[in-house]
Formats: C-alpha cells, structure tokens, sequence
C-alpha cells in the first residue's frame, strides 16, 4: 500500500512529510497524504483507502473562518500546477516540527498565488472575452472596437466558449479556482466594466444610453450610471452566486420542516400521525409544497410583499457567502476636466432581481435541487419531480462510464468470440464478384443468451448516460467523447445480436458480414 500511495501522491503533485510528535508514545511515520487519511486490507485481499476529505493542502487560514484550514482547500488543479509538491498536513498539526514551517510556507505561497496571479489572469481573460464579443455584436458607430458595422442586438449573447454556470465552473476548476472566488470575480469585473464605461463616457464615444446620460454641473463635475448593462460575464456570475445562495437558503427551509415534522411526530400518536400524513400527503409531498412555496416567491412577476421579502435578503446572504458587497449599478462622480474619479457611491435599495438572469437562474437550480419544474395555468411553478442530488468530481463520472464498459465488455466479448469461433472462412478470397445481398451462412452458431445481452445493454447504456455527462463538464477534453462513441458502437453489437437471437424462431441465417463485424 506504501508504494501505491506514494506513487498516487506524486501524480498529485502532494509532499511526502513526518506525521506525529517524538514525545515517546506514538511512532512518527513519513507518509505521503494527510496523518487522518486511513489504509485498509479488507478480507477481500483488496487495499482501501476511508477520510480522504482532506488529501489535499488548505488555503492559508483566516482566523475568521474556524477550523477553515480542515474543509477550505486547494483544488487538485492548482496543486497539481504548482511548481512544487505541497502537503496536505500543512496548517494542521499533525506535521512534525522540522517540516511544519516549510511545507506551511510553500502552501501559503501557492495560496497567494491563486489570489494575486490565477483568478486575476482569469477574470481578465472573461472581461478580454466580453469585450471582444461585445464589440462583434453592437453597432459600432461611436465605438473604437470596430470600424465596420455590426448587428444590434437586442439580449445577452454568450461567448461560446463559456455560455451557462455550468460551464463557468468548469472553466474556473480547470485553472484551479474555488467557487469561493466567484465574489472576487464578480467584483474585479465590475470595477473593469465601471473603467471601460468611463473611458467611453470620457471620449464621448458610448452608444450605451444609460452611459451617454451622464449629468454635468456647473462645477464641470459628471455624474455617472454605471451598471451590468449587456455584459453577460456579469450577469452569469452574479446569476451563479444568487443559485448557490438560494440553494442554501432552501436546504436550510427543508431543514426547519423536517425538524418541525420530527418534533410533532414525538407529541402525536400513531392514529394522529395517520390522520396528519392523510391530510398533507406524504412526506415528500410536503417538502416539494414547501420547495414550491420559495420558488414561486423568487420566480413571480408580480410584486408581492413574499417576493420582495425574497429578493432583499438576498444581497446580505451573498455578502456573508462571497465576503463582498454585492453592487449592480453605481453612481460615479467624474471630474470632467482631469476625468478623475472624485466619489462613488452603489445605487440603493440593490435592484437585484432585474440583474440575475431568471431563465438561467431556474435552469441552474433545477440541477442543483433535483427538481424538475413545470408552470401551471396560472403561471404559477409547481415541482414535477423531486430526487436526491450526487455531488462529484467531473472526473468521478468518467471512472464510472469506464467502469460499466468493462462490465458490459465482459459479457459481450465471449459472445461475440464463440460466435466468431464457430463461424468458417474460406482460406482464399472470393472468386465471383460479391452481391449487395449477403450470402447466407447456415451453420448451427451458438445462441447467446437474451438475458446476458440484455445486461450488457444496460452497462453500455448507463456508461452513455455517464460519459455524455463527463463531456457535457468537460467538452475540450477528447477522452469523454472517445469512450462515449465506443459505448454507442457496443451498445449496436447488443442489439444486432439481440435482433438475430430474436429472429432465429423464423429460421433467420445470419450472414459473415454480420459476423465479421461483430
């Protein structure tokens, strides 16, 4: 188990290092992941690994966060990129004295390095994106993007690289950033936006109407909106932030129904709980009733006292989520002469709800609740269906495709081995020029088994179900689209072979084509 967990932790990139004190009682050992990480040999012969939460390094602690340096980590991305392995100990003190303060300092090093290179790198690279596709979809008349004129449009068309939250995840994960970062993000884009609409405003050549309204003072003073405006970066941010918020807030609200439904369950009776759950329905039902309620509350178009209530707790729940102020539009006093900034000011109460996209919005959360919403007459959202989430790494879908592949080979290869076995090829090639319609092959072949065949189907189906996933999170990588093609190709073999084992009660011949291609 030492070599193979060695040898995984530098595929990691992760330090070996001492773990335990030398006070006379325990045994210091050198491992290679973090001192709780625990190895088995299970009765199977097989080796385990239990407590892995913590294989990789912490993020340098912030003594506000408690116990932040056991649950805020390094993403895999970033430690693997890192010029150097990091331990997983570090910040902890399950390290040794000689090493705590070196394997501390290289991971506060790297910590920095996400903060001060990787998320601004990004967050340049999306507002570079924005510009870009900003310049390629407005009319240029008075903008310095282009000399040529482009289409007017009037929605939030995403770049194609990135277009839905989804995606945004999986572009920050693949550079090794945190969805803790999304605040930082959404900020340093704001301020880049605030900048570029200033210096158009300054050379007087916006075509944003909201820009172009700035007001002047006899004092040569501006006064200047700045908002989202049509930058979709911002919008998708701010649109990601607000689900990870709601989806919290909603956990917390089934919660407070499960304990209530707990503690009236310990005053009732048995005939009084009968009669309760026949007049609310089943437990389920009461969720999706409470889920429904929140929901259409956030969804509604009217102005409801409900709704409201929704949407302005929400800014305080992103800033204590995100550790920052969140701001869609903002007042900005410009000195007209030297163009510099003298105040700034967010626009207030925060228009939120006309910020967030609302059709991403419920598309995102219907993935991360497990619901399935549908409109009834009245527009009203009514929950359709309700299961369970799975949370894991995008990899994790890609090992268990491959995993049910090999299932699915395992039937099917001795199949189609007999079937091919049994068959028999003339040693020379054919002399007559071949026909379109296959020569039928008579010879008795062995029956596979319909009920083998239909087991196989299922691995392969389920391995397509798992692979389109993994390439729907990781659509630049080859490996998902690869083994989805090749599950698709089995997935054909079963129901070729389902179909001849199917037809051979009319006395069907099966052709050397069709046993060639197998």
């Amino acid at each position: 188990m030492r070599g193979k967990i060695k040898e995984a932790a530098e595929m990691l990139n992760l330090r070996g290092h001492w773990v335990g004190q030398e006070n006379g009682v325990t045994e210091r050992k050198y491992l290679h992941l973090a001192g709780d990480v625990e190895g088995h040999l299970g009765k199977d012969g097989r080796l385990y690994l239990l407590d892995t939460a913590r294989v990789f390094p912490p993020q340098t602690p912030s003594a506000k966060i408690r116990n932040g340096h056991l649950y805020r980590l390094l993403r895999p991305e970033l430690v693997k990129a890192n010029p150097i392995p990091l331990s997983g100990d570090a910040f902890t003190r399950w390290g040794g004295k000689e090493n705590t303060a070196t394997c501390n300092d290289e991971v506060r090093e790297c910590s920095t390095r996400l903060r001060k290179e990787v998320v601004p790198t990004f967050t340049a690279y999306l507002h570079q994106q924005q510009q870009q596709h900003h310049c390629n979809t407005t009319t240029t008349h008075h903008d310095n993007c282009s000399r040529t004129h482009g289409t007017m449009t009037t929605g939030l068309i995403p770049p194609r690289d990135i277009s839905d939250g989804p995606q945004l995840i999986t572009a920050m994960h693949a550079k090794g950033i945190n969805t803790r970062f999304l605040g930082a993000i959404y900020r340093s884009l704001f301020l880049l936006h605030a900048e570029q609409q200033l210096k158009r405003v300054a050379s007087g050549s916006s075509n944003n109407e909201r820009e172009s309204e700035a007001k002047s003072s006899s004092r040569g003073v501006q006064v200047v909106d700045v908002t989202i405006g049509d930058m979709f970066y911002l919008q998708l941010v701010l649109t990601e932030m607000v689900a990870r918020v709601v989806k919290i807030e909603v956990r917390r609200l089934l919660r407070e129904k499960a304990r209530q439904l707990t503690h009236n369950a310990a005053l009732q009776s048995s005939q009084q709980q009968h009669a309760q759950q026949q007049q609310q329905g089943t437990t389920e039902a009461i969720y999706a009733g409470v889920l429904a309620g929140y929901l259409n509350n956030l969804f509604t178009t009217t102005n409801s006292s409900e709704a409201n209530e929704v949407w302005c707790s929400l800014p305080e729940k992103l800033n204590a989520k995100y550790k920052i102020d969140v701001v869609v539009a903002l007042q900005v006093t410009v000195d007209s002469a030297s163009g510099n900034i003298l105040d700034s000011a967010p626009q207030l109460p925060i228009q939120l709800r006309g910020a967030v996209s609302l059709p991403q919005l419920r598309e995102r959360l219907q993935t991360m609740l497990g619901v399935e919403l549908a409109e009834q007459g009245d527009k009203a959202i009514d929950i359709q269906r309700l299961e369970p989430t799975l949370k894991s790494m995008r990899f994790v879908a890609m090992y268990e495709g491959v995993a049910l592949l090999r299932k699915g080979d395992t039937l099917l290869t001795p199949i189609v081995t007999s079937l091919q076995r049994a068959s028999t090829w003339p040693p020379a090639a054919p002399t007559q020029t071949p026909t379109s319609t296959p020569t039928p092959f008579t010879a008795t072949l062995p029956q596979p088994s319909t009920s083998t065949l239909t087991e196989a189907a299922e691995h392969y189906t389920q391995a397509i179900l798992r692979f389109s996933e993994c390439f729907a999170s990781m659509p630049g990588r080859p490996h998902p689209l690869m083994n989805w093609g090749y599950a698709l190709m089995k997935l054909g073999q079963v129901h070729l072979l389902l179909s001849r084992s199917h037809s051979t009660t009319t006395t069907q011949p099966t052709s050397r084509q069709q046993i060639a291609h197998m």
